[in-house]
C-alpha cells in the first residue's frame, strides 16, 4: 500500500510569511503546521475468499459461499472448497472444518465412517484422512476425532483440523539453537517450528498460500448409516485457533 506524505514545497511566499513569524514578537500562538492534511479511507477485507460447491474439482470455479446438499445415512458425499489469496502476499493459516448440527440434532463425533481428501494435485497427503481429522477443543488444543466425548463442549458442532503434518519426522533449528521435531505425534500439541535459523512463527499443519494464488480442496465423507439429521458443513482460514474455538463453540 503507498504510503501518503505530506510534502511541503518552499515558494517564494511562503518564504516571505515564514521569515516575518520567526523575526517578530511572539504575541500570539503559531500554529504547528504548515499544510493541509490529505487522508485517506481505507477498507480492509479479509484475505481469503472461500467458496464451496458440490462434487470434484471443476477447473476456475470459485464456488459459492453456502450450497443445500441432500444425503442419506451410508452416502458418500464429495464436495469442493477453494480458498483464493486476495492479498499481495504470503499468508498462512489453519484450514479448518466446522460441522455443526440442526437445533434439533448433536454431533457425536460418529457422523463419519470415512473421510477421503484430494488436494487436485499429486500430493502424500491424498486420501483417507478420517484419523487425522483432530477437534479443535475450546481452548485451541487438539483431540482425536475417534476420542471425541461431547462432554464439556458444545454438542452441537464440531470444529476440525485436518493436521496433514502430524506423522511428519522433520525438525527444524531456529536462531537461538533449539531444536525441536516438526510432530510429535496425530494431534499432539503444535509446538513452534519454521524454516532453519529462522525465528519460529508456525507451527505444522500451518497452511500456506501465496499473493493470488487459488488451492482447490476435494473432501469425501461416507456417513454413518445410522445417522439422521440436519447437519451445516463450514470450512474457514483462521490464525488463531484458540480464538476461532472460543467463538464457534459460544464461550
Amino acid at each position: 500500500m503507498d504510503k501518503i506524505k505530506s510534502l511541503f514545497k518552499a515558494s517564494p511566499i511562503a518564504m516571505i510569511v515564514v521569515s516575518l513569524v520567526i523575526a517578530g514578537v511572539a504575541s500570539a500562538a503559531i500554529v504547528s503546521y504548515i499544510s493541509n492534511a490529505p487522508t485517506a479511507a481505507v477498507t480492509v477485507s479479509a484475505p481469503v475468499a472461500m467458496g464451496i460447491y458440490g462434487g470434484a474439482k471443476v477447473p476456475n470455479k470459485a464456488g459459492a459461499e453456502s450450497l443445500i446438499l441432500a444425503a442419506f445415512g451410508g452416502d458418500s458425499m464429495p464436495f469442493t472448497t477453494t480458498a483464493k489469496n486476495q492479498a499481495n502476499n504470503r499468508i498462512g493459516g489453519y484450514y479448518v472444518t466446522v460441522i455443526a448440527a440442526g437445533s434439533n440434532d448433536k454431533m457425536t463425533g460418529k457422523e463419519f465412517t470415512s473421510m477421503t481428501f484430494d488436494k487436485n494435485k499429486t500430493s502424500s497427503q491424498n486420501g483417507e484422512i478420517l484419523s487425522k481429522l483432530c477437534v479443535v477443543k475450546k481452548d485451541g488444543t487438539l483431540m482425536k476425532l475417534a476420542d471425541y466425548s461431547a462432554a464439556g463442549y458444545s454438542n452441537q458442532k464440531l470444529v476440525l483440523l485436518l493436521d496433514i503434518d502430524g506423522d511428519s519426522t522433520q525438525e527444524s533449528v531456529n536462531t537461538n539453537s533449539v531444536t525441536v521435531p516438526e510432530s510429535t505425534g496425530i494431534c499432539s500439541p503444535l509446538t513452534l517450528y519454521g524454516d532453519p535459523n529462522t525465528v519460529w512463527t508456525e507451527t505444522r499443519s500451518f497452511f500456506h498460500l501465496d499473493a493470488f494464488e487459488t488451492e482447490t480442496w476435494t473432501f469425501t465423507p461416507t456417513w454413518n448409516v445410522g445417522i439422521a439429521g440436519s447437519f451445516t458443513i463450514s470450512t474457514q482460514y483462521v490464525n488463531d485457533l484458540a480464538k476461532y474455538a472460543a467463538y464457534q463453540y459460544g464461550l
